[in-house]
């Protein structure tokens, strides 16, 4: 995957694009839909989760494509 400093920078310190924190929540909002979801899971697995996982979340699907 490549690396967009950019946007990680304008995602999680904001720009005229995305409000402070922007980044944060969108991670705040991934991980309570998945523990929503997924009642087993525990957070030492969910650490270990390969990212490209939660890819898989239909309600955030298009915000990877």
């Amino acid at each position: 995957m490549e690396k967009n400093y950019s946007l990680h920078m304008n995602l999680f310190f904001g720009s005229k694009e995305y409000p402070l924190w922007s980044g944060y929540s969108i991670g705040f909002y991934l991980i309570e839909d998945i523990l929503e979801k997924e009642k087993h899971i525990n957070w030492k697995k969910l650490l270990e989760t390969n990212p490209s996982l939660f890819k898989k979340n239909k309600k955030i699907k298009n915000w990877f494509e």
